[in-house]
């Protein structure tokens, strides 16, 4: 009885080990293009991945994708973002849904423009969510419970972190330029 102990005690560590391990041998970088069509498609605007995509489970199941570049309308960059991290609750996984904990955006750029004819570089999101969005809505925002469409799966999400970032806004028809820089901001669920 103690050996059949010892043994099941020393499997189940070894399975916890590997699970925690075996992560960090997969090239999840692999992965991108399966989400840069899949954001593409549901936005209308081009994602580049130029960095790394990575996950851990200690302390907590994150996403972390690096070098991330979002184009609009004329070939405008709208998003500079060196780093996004998601943190996702796994229990949540295990019951059919997913919890995002927090997204935080590392020193994220965004640019709003305006050019010669009038055309913003995010008119494409604000319109129509992109070409492949079936409902001709974008959704948006933070949502307690919302559903996406298409997936049986739901998602919450529960704090935005905005770490140094900044905000530039450019109209060329009428040469207004204004940037904010530091912006650092925390956006809960529970506070919408």
């Amino acid at each position: 009885m103690r050996k059949l102990l010892i043994g099941s005690s020393g499997l189940i560590g070894f399975l916890i080990l590997t699970a925690l391990i075996v992560p960090s041998f997969i090239d999840w970088t692999g992965y991108k293009g399966r989400i840069t069509a899949a954001i593409e498609d549901a936005t209308g605007l081009s994602l580049f991945l130029d960095g790394d995509i990575g996950l851990t489970i200690v302390p907590s199941l994150t996403l972390v994708v690096s070098g991330l570049r979002v184009v609009g309308v004329g070939d405008s960059e709208f998003i500079q973002l060196p780093e996004l991290r998601i943190k996702v609750g796994i229990r949540a996984l295990l019951e059919g849904r997913i919890d995002v904990a927090s997204v935080t955006l590392l020193k994220p750029l965004i640019n709003l423009q305006i050019d010669e004819n009038g055309t913003s570089n995010w008119s494409v999101v604000a319109s129509n969510g992109g070409s492949g969005g079936t409902s001709g809505e974008v959704q948006s925002g933070l949502s307690e419970n919302s559903d996406t469409a298409g997936s049986d799966f739901k998602i919450s999400l529960s704090r935005l972190l905005i770490e140094d970032g900044s905000l530039r806004y450019r109209d060329l028809v009428s040469g207004h330029d204004e940037t904010i820089d530091d912006i650092n901001a925390v956006v809960s669920a529970s506070s919408l």
